[in-house]
């Protein structure tokens, strides 16, 4: 009589496995995402900026 279950190690592949597969479709769907043509137009009338300081701030709208 055979023991036709899967040993700790049968069990740690196929969770690699699946992680790979998972990890993959997740990539697909990130390249797809990068590979959108861009929504947001070039403005026809830019305003230049006066002085730039390399500072963000971030505010709270309620």
């Amino acid at each position: 009589m055979s023991n036709n279950r899967p040993t700790e190690a049968d069990e740690t592949l196929l969770d690699e496995c699946s992680t790979t597969t998972s990890g993959c479709a997740s990539a697909e769907r990130v390249f797809a995402l990068l590979d959108c043509p861009e929504t947001i137009p070039e403005p026809t009338d830019p305003v230049a900026l006066e002085r730039v300081d390399g500072r963000i701030e971030l505010f709270w709208l309620a």
